[in-house]
């Protein structure tokens, strides 16, 4: 089994030493009802795929190129498609997008990616540092991340439910007080 992306490497619930089945999918252990997340996140190509690689991951030329497009988008919020051309144009080679889309998954269940759907426009991804959300013009498609502190009681109600949530990202649809 993996580590789940909200637990940090080492902590009681890393179970990245375990065995696991080629081919399989693994099942993230339960996370836990805190937010916290004080791990150092992999910041270059080279530390994602370190970790990918300690995991027992094949590092191959299109996802290691999938790994640099993602990082040198640096805070940006690219769509797979957008992912897709840059990580091409990186191997000189078209890359197919059900690769990126493979890749992305892989990237999410170590932790070191993450998507949020936004409404109509589809998903984007992003690299995996400060757990944050997204407000989302659907009219102009500008991304706002907000950071966790600026969402007063979600921890706060995870906690008092002793509710662990699996997914740790989402976005508020709208318009942009420009479009309004």
């Amino acid at each position: 089994m993996l580590r789940p992306p909200w637990s940090p490497p080492g902590s009681p619930r890393d179970s990245s030493t375990a065995s696991r089945t080629p081919g399989s999918r693994s099942t993230p252990a339960p996370p836990s009802t805190s937010w916290s997340d004080s791990w150092r996140h992999p910041v270059t190509a080279d530390e994602m795929v370190e970790t990918l690689r300690s995991a027992g991951v094949r590092i191959t030329r299109p996802r290691r190129a999938i790994c640099e497009a993602l990082v040198s988008s640096g805070t940006e919020h690219v769509d797979i498609a957008t992912l897709a051309k840059r990580a091409s144009e990186l191997v000189d080679d078209h890359l197919d997008v059900s690769t990126v889309y493979r890749t992305v998954d892989l990237l999410e269940e170590h932790g070191l990616a993450h998507h949020v759907h936004l409404g109509h426009s589809g998903s984007i991804v992003h690299m995996a540092q400060e757990r944050h959300h997204h407000l989302a013009c659907e009219v102009c498609g500008r991304t706002v991340d907000v950071p966790l502190s600026e969402i007063g009681g979600l921890s706060d109600l995870l906690q008092r439910h002793q509710f662990g949530a699996d997914s740790v990202h989402f976005a508020v649809v709208g318009r942009c007080k420009v479009h309004e």
